[in-house]
């Protein structure tokens, strides 16, 4: 079956079904369209003949601007063109009914959600074309026809005035009628479509069609087969308008072409429709050749499920091996998730939803299982009720697989954490204590009791780092660090801490900086972290000469911290890192280093804990600072809040 064939059946099919709804549209468009005085009495009861013979003709149309359709179709719609003559109806509002008619149709099939093909936009045009041409031919018969009856003055005033009507008819549509003579000169052309290629009316007559048209091969064709008395039809573009032209030849007693007459309908609108549509598939067709999702289509009343073109990459089946039922898909999916995902499903297509989502396991072709993301958009009707979804699969099996994995690897970092964090620090205060006790002894030598000292500031420095391993659990796994917020002074607080930095640091110098008022309330506790990593921080990464300036400044609602240090710049690349857990950066030489790459991390979520800030400034010319800002007060329940960084290990400097 040719695809005109496949469209002429589809278009009768639909407008069939919903003959009544699309008549009785019509009739109400007709009667709010049309002024009521111009519409005679009775002109609404001649609608459904003429709707029902002109529904006929469908199945019948060859493409050409006359009626191949049953001999009843073409006298009811000649019947048609006579009645609306004698019942005093003008041709305007006769064109006008049709142009309502075509309106009404194209609404029904929008709001079907069937927008019609190529072929299917030629046989609704022109079977409408060719009954309204038909019902004018008749009129204007018909009318012809009651002039010869009566010769008076009235009458041919009538005639004038119909001739008239049919001149302003034509100059309202978008067509132009023209004739040429054997020789190829025009004798007549008019119409309001020549003003789409600069023309008025007449203005050709007289010019010949092979200067006009001397560089359009396809329009010279069809006029020399027109010539020789075949009729043709050809679609050119003149100038940025497309005409569909039709040439009809006139024969003499002897059979010789005596006269062309033509047709030239305006189709520009129709090609720009054709071309969007051809421009939307192609868009669709490279979106899916594009994407990985595999895009779907599924028709709920008819439960016919369809698929891109690039769903054998998802699931490894070729087109030809699946079936378009739902059925099909649903026998893949997984066991356990097939009930889950049908409940779903059908609770959002009967429900007034209009998206759905789901995640199950899909049998691939090669025996596995993949995990799919299906998503959806229900499509409704005026009532609600769903007609179509449409949709895209996306595998995320690696994804969920990853996921997996990240969890088992977090699962495993937590119990390793607590088992060092937890179950070395008792055996380490152990020996923190009994190293205490001995070097309280009296009678301890010298030798004896560098090497206590030793013992003992190894174990405070492992109890550190079990200290910084808890805080990055808590910060990391369980979702921050919790603060005991009490009033606290900054000014006295920051010297208290730097006094006993010193102690441990005789060698360098530590100047401390104070101004403006420093009471608020923070956890002293998390604080004393902040300032004693900051410090330490500096000093392991700074020469052994240049001093560490700390100062403490008090603001209206906040309080700022800053640590200074001069000495080598922390490179570019790694301060977007810089506040990242368990890598370190290389210090000074000759320096050793007591902590395991988590100081700057855990500062920054004790900062950030107390709603606070830090930030780092880091030049050759100025050295590095860090700079922390504090509200003055906690807000309540200010539990730990995670850290907006990313918690991935990378190499940092400090």
């Amino acid at each position: 079956m040719s695809r005109d064939a496949v469209a002429r059946t589809a278009l009768a099919v639909f407008m069939g079904d919903r003959k009544k709804d699309i008549l009785e549209r019509w009739r109400n468009r007709v009667r709010e369209g049309l002024d009521p005085l111009l519409v005679p009495k009775g002109f609404l009861d001649m609608l459904p003949g003429f709707f029902e013979a002109w529904l006929s003709t469908l199945t019948g149309w060859r493409g050409q601007l006359t009626l191949d359709a049953s001999l009843e179709a073409i006298s009811a719609i000649q019947r048609y063109g006579r009645h609306c003559f004698q019942s005093g109806l003008g041709i305007a509002e006769l064109v006008r009914g049709h142009q309502l008619l075509r309106e009404t149709v194209f609404d029904a099939m929008e709001e079907a959600q069937e927008p019609p093909d190529f072929a299917a936009l030629r046989v609704l045009t022109g079977t409408l074309e060719a009954a309204l041409a038909e019902a004018l031919r008749q009129y204007t018969q018909t009318h012809d026809q009651a002039m010869r009856l009566s010769m008076d003055q009235r009458v041919l005033r009538e005639r004038e005035e119909a001739r008239r009507s049919l001149r302003e008819l034509v100059d309202l549509l978008p067509i132009v009628f023209w004739s040429f003579d054997p020789k190829g000169v025009f004798t007549l052309s008019k119409g309001s479509g020549l003003a789409a290629v600069g023309l008025i009316s007449d203005q050709a007559v007289g010019q010949s069609l092979y200067d006009m048209y001397g560089d359009r091969p396809e329009v010279l064709d069809a006029v020399r087969r027109a010539l020789k008395g075949e009729r043709v039809s050809v679609e050119v573009k003149l100038g940025e308008a497309w005409f569909d032209m039709r040439f009809q030849p006139q024969f003499g007693p002897q059979g010789q072409v005596t006269e062309v007459l033509g047709l030239s309908l305006d189709i520009t609108e129709r090609r720009h429709t054709e071309d969007a549509l051809r421009s939307t598939e192609m868009r669709y067709r490279l979106a899916t050749l594009a994407t990985r999702d595999t895009v779907w289509d599924w028709d709920v009343t008819g439960q016919k499920l369809h698929w891109s073109d690039n769903v054998h990459r998802l699931t490894g089946y070729l087109p030809g091996e699946m079936e378009t039922s739902f059925e099909w898909w649903g026998e893949r999916m997984h066991p356990e998730d097939r009930p889950s995902v049908h409940r779903s499903l059908q609770e959002a297509v009967e429900g007034e939803g209009e998206h759905w989502a789901c995640e199950y396991r899909f049998l691939h072709k090669d025996g596995t299982y993949i995990i799919l993301e299906d998503r959806g958009y229900i499509v409704r009707d005026a009532q609600g009720k769903a007609l179509r979804v449409v949709g895209a699969l996306e595998d995320i099996t690696h994804r969920r697989v990853a996921e997996e994995r990240a969890r088992r690897r977090a699962e495993f970092e937590q119990y390793l954490i607590g088992i060092v964090s937890h179950d070395l620090r008792n055996p380490l205060n152990a020996i923190t204590l009994a190293s205490t006790v001995l070097l309280k002894r009296e009678g301890v030598e010298p030798a004896q009791q560098q090497v206590l000292n030793r013992i003992l500031f190894s174990a405070r420095r492992a109890n550190r780092m079990l200290r910084d391993l808890l805080d990055f659990t808590q910060a990391r796994l369980s979702g921050g660090i919790p603060l005991k917020p009490q009033p606290l002074e900054l000014h006295a607080f920051a010297r208290q801490i730097l006094d006993e930095i010193q102690l441990a640091h005789p060698s360098r110098r530590l100047i401390l900086e104070q101004r403006g008022d420093g009471k608020g309330e923070w956890d002293s506790d998390r604080l004393a972290q902040v300032i004693t990593n900051l410090v330490n921080n500096a000093l392991a990464y700074s020469p052994g000469h240049c001093p560490v300036r700390v100062r403490t400044r008090g603001e209206r609602d906040f309080v700022v911290l800053s640590i200074h240090n001069d000495g080598d710049p922390i490179p570019a690349e790694l301060l977007p890192r810089l506040f990242q857990p368990l890598k370190r950066g290389r210090a000074k030489e000759g320096k050793a280093q007591g902590s395991i790459g988590l100081g700057l991390f855990i500062v920054k979520h004790i900062v950030e804990a107390h709603r606070g800030s830090i930030s780092v400034h880091s030049t050759s010319a100025n050295g590095t600072t860090f700079l922390v800002r504090l509200p003055r007060y906690t807000p309540p329940l200010a539990e730990a809040t995670p850290s907006s960084g990313e918690l991935v290990p990378r190499d940092t400097r400090h």
